[in-house]
């Protein structure tokens, strides 16, 4: 805070103009014609007199560029050129775990897209995606693959890439249980990688197809809690999803993960697990840190007084809860 101006960062993504004391410009966080956004570099902050935005030269930087606190310091410490403080032995270990988890989510992910695009068992993932109305260019976008029927393919495919059936398992790809060997988690399902904000792979849905002999599987099946991936901390197509929201200032909410691709829409995202529970309050800290903390605020006042409502006349309605926006 001490070591750059406000000015030096906003001044990155938006034409300033002096003004006196302070900077003037059109404000990045909702459209208008007349400037009311100014900066004040002597007090520290900025200011929107059309929307409310305020905040510090870390505050902005969350907000524009949509990151964590910890993300928006190390940023601006490189910008300043200062360094940040260095992980413990315990914290470099558990981020070399989860990159090699990564690079083991990355290569199943591109195997689970060989399957689907090279392979006969594939033809009928491909064909029932044709008939829902997906394009290639979707496909690709969200990387859309194929898990084949055989219980050993995925192990043996790994192994020539050095990947253990350990890792397999950690990764929650494999099922591992006693008196029997790992075997794959994902078996004849369409297969839709979830990846964090920074577009890493860290899980998957599993779409089982229509048809024998899957009649009594699951529609859907999600990878467990591993090392990369809490459910109730993620939100579907984050990554592709949060900038266009921002701008459109619409968030879409989907239960399913076919919803969001079908509709094709940037601003669509899924949350994982019910709206209205115990992970509640992470759900809206997602939904806050990418489409933007003013607007957030105005959508979760309305959501909490529409769910006050329904609850006082829920025993005499049978109407469901509002969903938040």
């Amino acid at each position: 805070r001490n070591r750059i101006r406000v000015s030096e960062v906003v001044g990155k993504a938006v034409a300033l103009r002096r003004a006196g004391r302070e900077y003037h410009a059109l404000c990045p966080f909702h459209k208008e014609k007349s400037p009311s956004f100014t900066v004040n570099d002597e007090k520290g902050f900025f200011h929107c007199f059309g929307c409310g935005a305020h905040g510090d030269v870390i505050g902005f930087t969350m907000d524009y560029e949509h990151l964590g606190y910890r993300e928006a310091v190390e940023r601006l410490a490189g910008f300043a050129g200062l360094s940040v403080p260095q992980m413990t032995h315990a914290e470099v270990e558990k981020e070399k775990k989860a990159q090699s988890l990564h690079d083991v989510m990355e290569r199943v992910t591109s195997w689970f897209e060989t399957q689907l695009e090279q392979t006969a068992e594939g033809e009928l993932a491909r064909r029932y995606l044709r008939e829902r109305g997906l394009s290639d260019e979707t496909i690709a976008r969200f990387r859309i693959g194929f898990a084949p029927a055989d219980r050993d393919a995925l192990a043996k495919a790994m192994q020539p890439f050095g990947i253990t059936v350990a890792q397999l398992v950690e990764a929650g790809m494999l099922i591992s249980v006693e008196d029997r060997s790992p075997y794959s988690r994902f078996r004849r399902r369409l297969m839709f990688p979830i990846r964090d904000r920074k577009s890493k792979v860290i899980a998957f849905g599993g779409r089982v197809l229509p048809g024998d002999p899957n009649t009594d599987a699951p529609k859907y099946l999600n990878s467990p809690e591993t090392p990369l991936f809490s459910k109730g901390r993620q939100l579907f197509n984050l990554d592709l999803a949060r900038r266009a929201a921002f701008d459109a200032r619409i968030i879409a909410w989907a239960e399913a993960l076919s919803t969001a691709w079908l509709a094709g829409d940037m601003t669509m995202g899924q949350a994982f697990g019910q709206i209205l529970g115990k992970r509640e309050p992470q759900y809206q800290w997602n939904a806050r840190r990418f489409h933007g903390r003013r607007h957030f605020r105005r959508q979760q006042f309305q959501y909490s007084e529409l769910h006050r409502r329904w609850q006082q006349g829920r025993r005499h309605s049978t109407r469901p809860p509002p969903r938040f926006p």
